[in-house]
């Protein structure tokens, strides 16, 4: 009986070989798409965890969309007196006075980072106070983070999709490791103001509609209080007294077809300098409405908005000139206008108005 065992042929090894590199190349694109699926269905999970934090703040401030809620602190009576507030303990001895609401807001969203982080005076790269940033745009979560868990930074602000706020959460006090290169030499300005670099871990892949916390009503000096500015990425201040405001769950007309928070980290698939800003009319986004409900939407099926400058004409819409943070991940739009840039930021008519087509799917 011929017991020897036939060992492992060379020829059987580079046989092994050739098919594990053919199942490679022909499973690494599908691999890759659900690698981007699990991402994607991780961004709406995160939109729904933060659309019950919406609603169980709402419950606790007397149906109020989640909102900053410190106030200016003016003069008020008491006992027949005019009297000045206290100002607002910012901790490690700071005292804070707000002059107006929206200053109030830049105060106490400085405060909650600075409570949750110590990062304080004593800290190399402390939290403090930046008149220059509209702490609604990338941090209005913080206004519900009691009902997040309570922790910085958090994983729910944080796209899976968004791999630059992901990077930078991994080093935040090297700057040298931020996304896109050392400040000193990136090409974006936004890294040049230090308070902008000390927050930006603690910022959030999605965007609210600016009407959940800004009047969308012209006011008597015949403009909206907010307007895009400069490349139209940023939010201009028209009027700073009345640019920020508390607004009820009852102004949303349409709450299941109006957008509270959207992806608006730059790029929406995952792909980077392949992939397309929210802006653009082929870009599939996720958004969270104001029932609570989560969905992808394409852009050609959103509302295009308006220019909050000419309320008036409801045929003005605001243009984009996109120049993204950091060109490894973005598209550079900087040349291409998108004509209608008022999707879900801008939307026509505030939480008055729609920002989904009723008849998408």
């Amino acid at each position: 009986m011929n017991t020897h065992r036939r060992g492992f042929a060379r020829a059987d090894l580079l046989t092994a070989l050739v098919c594990l590199a053919f199942a490679t190349v022909v499973l690494s694109p599908v691999q890759g798409r659900l690698s981007l699926a699990s991402r994607s269905a991780g961004s709406e999970d995160n939109l729904r965890s933060l659309a019950i934090a919406n609603a169980s703040f709402a419950a606790d401030h007397d149906d109020t969309i989640a909102n900053f809620d410190w106030r200016a602190l003016d003069p008020m009576v008491h006992n027949g007196n005019f009297v000045r507030q206290p100002p607002y303990d910012m901790g490690n001895g700071v005292r804070y006075t707000p002059k107006n609401t929206y200053e109030a807001s830049q105060g106490q969203a400085c405060f909650i980072i600075r409570y949750a982080t110590r990062r304080d005076e004593n800290h190399p790269k402390p939290i403090t106070i930046d008149f220059n940033i509209m702490p609604q745009r990338r941090f209005l979560y913080l206004t519900m983070l009691p009902y997040l868990g309570g922790t910085l930074p958090s994983d729910v602000a944080a796209s899976p999709l968004d791999k630059h706020l992901l990077e930078w959460r991994a080093n935040p006090f090297d700057y040298h490791a931020l996304p896109g290169g050392d400040p000193k030499t990136a090409s974006s300005s936004t890294w040049s103001r230090e308070q902008v670099l000390n927050r930006w871990p603690y910022a959030s892949s999605y965007q609210s509609t600016v009407y959940a916390w800004s009047p969308d009503a012209v006011g008597s000096h015949g403009s909206l209080p907010l307007a895009p500015a400069g490349d139209g990425t940023r939010i201009g201040i028209m009027n700073p007294r009345s640019c920020t405001a508390q607004r009820p769950m009852t102004d949303v007309v349409t709450p299941s077809r109006k957008v509270f928070l959207f992806e608006e980290f730059d790029y929406t698939t995952g792909l980077g300098v392949n992939g397309t800003h929210y802006t653009n009319a082929e870009a599939t986004v996720a958004v969270q409405l104001f029932d609570g409900s989560v969905r992808r939407v394409t852009t050609r099926d959103a509302n295009p908005g308006w220019d909050p400058r000419r309320p008036g004409d409801k045929t003005a819409t605001a243009e984009i000139r996109y120049r993204p943070i950091d060109s490894r991940y973005f598209p550079d739009d900087t040349g291409l206008a998108q004509p209608n840039a008022g999707y879900y930021k801008w939307t026509r008519d505030g939480l008055r108005g729609t920002d989904v087509n009723p008849e998408s799917p």
